[in-house]
């Protein structure tokens, strides 16, 4: 059985910039639900549409959808309310983030896709149930069982907005990013492979 994911806002953000595949709908070979908490639709609702006519028409596609209820998509507004208090009172946790781990504790959710770095560092440590996964990783996850149809556009769109930390590190990021789908697929973690999809030099990136 396919798990569910909780999405945050970042990641709509993220994938609203990818032209050459829509992440989200390829993203139902993944996951049989993918919530959305309620705060988190308002922000995706509010996003402003003179960042860029395509990036604001995706947005605004997002908002369509998940209020359609025809698609994995959920918007959801159970949660613990025990969790939601505490984490409302939290530094480096918005009303979005508090709702999505308050969601994921209600629900007994494990993947929370997130590439906000404060909420992470705030909040992996005391909730290690949860998998804190930035949209790199759902990436990699897709890619991994060929689901991406142009994967080095795809990297080369993320990339342009957000950028891989520099040096030996992002490189060692974005290696583990595509570990950690293999063995979450249970493929065999081919080096030569590895180094193909996360060398930039090979991604002529």
């Amino acid at each position: 059985m396919k798990p569910v994911a909780i999405f945050d806002n970042t990641v709509f953000n993220i994938t609203a910039r990818i032209e050459c595949c829509d992440l989200i709908q390829l993203s139902s070979n993944l996951f049989s639900k993918i919530l959305v908490p309620q705060a988190i639709c308002a922000e995706i609702a509010a996003f402003p549409t003179t960042v860029g006519l395509t990036v604001g028409q995706k947005m605004q596609s997002y908002t369509r959808i998940i209020d359609s209820s025809a698609t994995i998509i959920e918007k959801c507004t159970v949660f613990d309310s025990i969790v939601l208090g505490l984490l409302q009172t939290q530094k480096d946790v918005d009303s979005g983030e508090a709702e999505a781990i308050a969601q994921a504790q209600k629900r007994m959710v494990r993947l929370f896709f997130t590439d906000d770095e404060r909420c992470i560092n705030a909040l992996s440590s005391t909730y290690s149930n949860i998998y804190f996964l930035p949209t790199l990783q759902l990436i990699c996850l897709l890619d991994t069982l060929k689901y991406i149809p142009d994967y080095k556009q795809t990297i080369r769109e993320y990339m342009n907005y957000k950028p891989l930390p520099k040096g030996k590190k992002g490189a060692a990021f974005f290696r583990n990013q595509y570990v950690q789908a293999l063995e979450y697929h249970g493929l065999n973690q081919d080096k030569k492979l590895i180094s193909k999809k996360t060398s930039l030099k090979k991604l002529n990136l």
